[in-house]
């Protein structure tokens, strides 16, 4: 979703208010983040690089979370950004808990992952 619409995921950025995500940097930010998911969950996918796809989508949930966690603090009301750019405001304790779900569920794949090369290798 965000790489059919960049220039609303720019948007959705600057949303956040980061006084250290200006320009030019916001931009970067928004024209690698999309990729850097796809070529991760790719790797997650096809099982090729697994274990490092599995550790940037936990990098980018915890980052993710942070980043609403100091949007909520500000008390803004913003949209994510996360799949498209509508008008509705972030239920921050609903996407908080989504994103911990998801990186729980991350968690326990990167876990057998391991368990699995273990048992592989003795």
């Amino acid at each position: 979703m965000k790489l059919q619409d960049l220039p609303a995921f720019l948007e959705s950025v600057g949303n956040y208010q980061f006084e250290f995500l200006n320009e030019p940097y916001d931009a970067v930010v928004t024209y690698t983040l999309p990729w850097v998911e796809v070529f991760a969950g790719l790797a997650v996918i096809s099982g090729f690089g697994k274990s490092g796809g599995l550790v940037i989508i936990m990098g980018m949930l915890a980052s993710f979370c942070w980043a609403l966690s100091d949007a909520w603090s500000k008390g803004l009301n913003i949209n994510c950004g996360c799949f498209s750019n509508s008008s509705e405001p972030v239920d921050y304790p609903l996407k908080l808990a989504e994103n911990a779900g998801i990186f729980v569920v991350a968690l326990v794949l990167l876990i057998m992952a391991f368990r699995m090369r273990r048992k592989s290798e003795g």
